[in-house]
C-alpha cells in the first residue's frame, strides 16, 4: 500500500468479533477432532483458503495448523466471497472469519479462536478447550479519520461514535449479524490496533510473507 499503518487518526473501535474455524457442509467430518484426524491421515492433500494473504483468516489458519504440526496448503482468494464461493464447492476445506458466515452461508463451524465461548454457537468447542496455544484472533472494525485529526474534532466524533455503539439500533443490528459491540475510544484503539500489527509483523515474518 501506499501509506504506512500509522498514517490515519484511529477514532475509535467499533466492533470486535472471534473468528471461526469452518468448513462446508459436505466435509467427510463434522467436528473439529474428526477433521484433525483426516488432516494427519492425508498431510498435504487439504486446503484451507483466505480472502488475500496477510489477512486474519490467512494467518489464523495457518498460525492453528502450524501448531498443529498439520500440513495443510494455503489457497488464497481475492476476496472473502470469493473464499467462500471456493468453500462451499468443494476446492478448498477450510476457511476463518467471524461467525457470521455460518448462518448466512449454510457453513459448518469447527472452533472458535480466544477462550470465550459464542452464546450464539454453544456446542463449538474454544481453542482455550481443545488445548492449542494460538492467539485469540478476531474480526474488528474501527473508525478513521486523516492524520493530526484536531483534539476538538476527535473529540466530538469519539463521544458521537460512543454514543452510536452503545444504542439499541445498532445493539439489534450486532444481534442480527452475529457481531460483538466493542467501544474503545482513540488512545485504547491506537493500543489495541498496535498489538494487532506486531502479533501479525511477527506471523508474517514467521511464516516468511513478503511485503
Amino acid at each position: 500500500l501506499p501509506y504506512k499503518w500509522n498514517a490515519f487518526t484511529p477514532i475509535c473501535l467499533v466492533t470486535n468479533n472471534p473468528v471461526v474455524l469452518v468448513t462446508h457442509a459436505k466435509a467427510p467430518w463434522k467436528t473439529f477432532q474428526e477433521a484433525v484426524e483426516h488432516l494427519k491421515q492425508n498431510p498435504g492433500k487439504y486446503f484451507f483458503t483466505s480472502s488475500s494473504p496477510g489477512s486474519s483468516p490467512h494467518i489464523s489458519q495457518q498460525a492453528l495448523f502450524a501448531a498443529l504440526g498439520l500440513k495443510v496448503n494455503h489457497m488464497p482468494s481475492k476476496d472473502s466471497g470469493s473464499a467462500i464461493q471456493a468453500l462451499n464447492s468443494g476446492t478448498v476445506q477450510f476457511y476463518a472469519d467471524p461467525p457470521v458466515i455460518i448462518r448466512q452461508f449454510g457453513l459448518v463451524g469447527l472452533a472458535v479462536f480466544g477462550d470465550k465461548k459464542l452464546p450464539e454457537y454453544p456446542d463449538l468447542p474454544t481453542m482455550k478447550e481443545l488445548g492449542i496455544n494460538v492467539p485469540a484472533f478476531t474480526g474488528w472494525h474501527g473508525f478513521w479519520g486523516p492524520a493530526n485529526l484536531p483534539a476538538d474534532v476527535l473529540s466530538r466524533l469519539e463521544e458521537a461514535a460512543a454514543k452510536v455503539i452503545a444504542s439499541e439500533e445498532f445493539r439489534q443490528l450486532c444481534a442480527r449479524t452475529d457481531m460483538q459491540a466493542s467501544y474503545l475510544n482513540s488512545a485504547e484503539f491506537t493500543k489495541f490496533f498496535e498489538s494487532e500489527y506486531a502479533l501479525y509483523s511477527k506471523y508474517a515474518k514467521e511464516f516468511g510473507l513478503k511485503k
